[in-house]
């Protein structure tokens, strides 16, 4: 499970509290690294205590990761605490996932000898869930734990049904073990170590390659190429030492200088070309946005200014099932402060179309302290907060359009910025809207979108786990392995 500790962006530099009758049975250090630049520790400890008489496993993940978006630290905390029976049943479990100093989320749960009872609090709401036959699930340590016992011989795989606290669900972990070869770790040290391949069904597409020391079990270097992180086991004092913080949104900047106004374009073309294979999941055809498959890493894009058309669409996509609508983990849209001010946004408009706008403006004024230092809030802390970047601006106009019952989801990128001469990750807000997905965007409020956004993925994020799913993994996906060049500008 150390990809989702990852990219659920690991762990807390605090002590741990040791039970007087434990038995510390492995701990580790490992430092972050994403896209080769260090930004984080984590810290692991697996004990065997005694409870009530009964053997069981206790394991504390604690640790810190921290780099900049333009200049702005951004700090995300995680601790875990679980304790298991030994085969890897759980018996209870606490998650708290931390950005510093106003949003936090805590998923917790425990058995009751049938079900698992999991409960996700997060600004203030309770979300709780019963998940039944928890005698068939294991714990996220215990995938961990049982590659430290070596239990798996080359070329064979193990598949365990999983809670997954960030996810708050349960997923398929498969455990490939291949031959061994050698492996570059930290300080260009080079050994032959075994390697274990690890999928998570809840994180489609992204693969963990794991080196390991077959004699002593532990993982000493970990990498997901899909979003260019990597672990490294070190000493404490390696693991603790400073460094200086990474930035983020200008590394993964995709440069494209032009003096052309795409601002004020009708239609834009562009060429995308990614080092490696394009998903056909990626880079969706739409109303505003057709895409030509040039090879499986050359894409044409053809982007058009996005305008609500008159009297209805004639539009091929199916009509929004009931998760555009319904409140979830980070679209809190039956509070009542999202209801009461969705209701203030939108007070003298009648028709949907004049609703949307009225939305995108009332998020724009809304949002008044925009900084790049919240990780993902929710909507009713943003609304609450009143502060936040492009996730957080879409996330509070996602719920305040279905606070006034128009089905709504949010949309992820990349957008030009003229005076970056670059294009950057981003995420705004689609509405279903006269019969097709309409793009609106509460950091600019210019009624709609411009040929300046290519869009990757959407999401209802109707998941109900501290961090969203799948669904940054395209965007990561293409930093650092993509250009983009202007094929023609229409006015």
């Amino acid at each position: 499970m150390r990809l989702f500790r990852c990219v659920a962006l690991l762990v807390l530099g605090v002590a741990f509290v040791r039970p007087a009758s434990s038995e510390v049975i492995h701990e580790s250090w490992d430092i972050v690294l994403l896209n080769g630049s260090r930004v984080g520790y984590n810290h692991s400890v697996i004990s065997k205590v005694a409870i009530e008489g009964k053997e069981t496993l206790v394991t504390e993940t604690l640790g810190h990761l921290a780099l900049k978006r333009a200049g702005q630290e951004l700090v995300t905390n995680l601790h875990i605490h679980s304790v298991d029976t030994p085969d890897g049943q759980i018996l209870k479990f606490t998650s708290t996932l931390s950005n510093p100093p106003s949003s936090e989320v805590v998923v917790s749960g425990r058995s009751d000898g049938t079900s698992l009872l999991v409960e996700v609090l997060a600004a203030g709401q309770s979300i709780r869930k019963t998940i039944p036959g928890v005698d068939r699930l294991k714990s996220q340590a215990y995938v961990d734990h049982y590659i430290l016992e070596g239990k798996l011989v080359v070329d064979a795989t193990a598949e365990f049904e999983v809670f997954d606290p960030q996810l708050a669900k349960v997923v398929t972990i498969k455990l490939t073990r291949q031959p061994p070869q050698k492996t570059t770790l930290w300080n260009d040290e080079e050994r032959v170590l075994d390697q274990i391949l690890l999928t998570n069904s809840g994180i489609p597409g992204a693969v963990t390659r794991i080196a390991y020391d077959s004699k002593t079990g532990q993982s000493l270097k970990t990498s997901v190429d899909l979003i260019g992180m990597q672990t490294f086991a070190v000493s404490k004092e390696e693991a603790l030492r400073e460094f200086d913080l990474y930035d983020q949104l200008v590394d993964t900047m995709i440069p494209l200088k032009t003096q052309a106004s795409l601002t004020d374009a009708a239609e834009v073309a562009y060429r995308v070309v990614v080092d490696g294979e394009i998903e056909a999941t990626m880079f969706p055809a739409g109303p505003f946005q057709k895409v030509e498959r040039k090879s499986d890493s050359d894409l044409l894009v053809t982007v058009r200014r996005a305008l609500i058309p008159e009297g209805g669409a004639d539009s091929s996509s199916p009509e929004p099932g009931a998760e555009f609508l319904s409140p979830s983990r980070f679209i809190e849209c039956d509070d009542h402060l999202i209801v009461e001010l969705a209701a203030k946004a939108t007070e003298g408009a009648d028709e949907a179309e004049q609703k949307v706008f009225a939305l995108e403006r009332f998020v724009r004024s809304h949002v008044n302290n925009r900084n790049l230092q919240t990780a993902m809030a929710t909507a009713l802390e943003v609304a609450k907060t009143q502060a936040g970047d492009c996730t957080e601006h879409a996330v509070l106009l996602a719920a305040l359009l279905r606070a006034e019952k128009i089905p709504s989801r949010v949309a992820m990128g990349v957008v030009h910025v003229p005076s970056q001469g670059a294009f950057i990750g981003h995420m705004w807000t689609e509405a279903w809207v006269n019969g097709q997905w309409m793009p609106l965007d509460g950091t600019r409020a210019r009624r709609g979108t411009t040929c300046e956004y290519i869009k990757l993925s959407d999401s209802a994020l109707a998941g109900d786990g501290a961090v969203p799913g799948a669904e940054f993994l395209p965007l990561a996906y293409l930093f650092g392995r993509t250009k983009i060049e202007l094929v023609k500008v229409t006015q």
